[in-house]
């Protein structure tokens, strides 16, 4: 398969992309990776045959950097192990065949409603319509922590995540976007667009 080698030379990028979301996040591309077809995981299977040498469904540190060096990207060893790190494998130094797919699946398809919706349900146990920290300790490890991550998520403050907060989360976007503050208050957006706006410093100046 001529596009393995291209492949494998892009999941650095992926990886990294990956340990930079929340842990609800990961999960939930893991949730949406398991529903995948085997025409949409033909390539990423075979790039993970690839690196998976003893085919026992995982591939460890050792694997990853071996098809690394095998296409002349052996520069990015140390770059590997913080990024094996960063998916908290320290222990097994192992990424699981759900995990590589949620890492590397394509995330167009990722985002789409019906994907979203059903990683939103895996997780909505009872049914309410919204994700509590309870429905989110065992994601997350803790309370503390799935504290910290509706904190996060929860935009509009009520102490819970609703499915839009969640979408936004999977879309991309976060508290700090000026689209997911649109997104979940539109009053506020039309509020600032009829605010009067205040004369710039550079024309106050040439009004002197």
């Amino acid at each position: 398969n001529e596009s393995v080698p291209q492949a494998i030379s892009g999941i650095k990028g992926s990886l990294e992309r990956f340990i930079n979301m929340n842990k609800l996040k990961r999960a939930s591309l893991q949730v949406i990776a398991e529903q995948l077809t085997e025409t949409e995981l033909i390539g990423l299977r075979a790039t993970f045959d690839t690196m998976d040498t003893n085919r026992d469904g995982k591939l460890t540190y050792s694997e990853l950097q071996q098809a690394l060096e095998n296409q002349g990207f052996d520069m990015l060893k140390d770059e590997l192990m913080s990024i094996m790190s960063g998916l908290g494998l320290d222990d097994t130094n192992e990424i699981q065949y759900t995990e590589f797919l949620a890492a590397t699946m394509d995330m167009n398809y990722a985002i789409r409603e019906e994907n979203i919706l059903r990683a939103f349900q895996s997780f909505d146990a009872n049914g309410s319509g919204v994700l509590t920290i309870k429905d989110l300790i065992e994601v997350m490890g803790s309370e503390d922590h799935a504290r910290e991550l509706v904190g996060e998520i929860d935009l509009n403050g009520d102490g819970v995540i609703s499915y839009e907060e969640f979408k936004a989360m999977m879309q991309g976007l976060n508290s700090h976007s000026a689209k997911y503050r649109a997104l979940m208050n539109p009053n506020a957006a039309d509020a600032k667009e009829s605010a009067p706006s205040k004369p710039s410093a550079k024309s106050s100046a040439g009004a002197k």
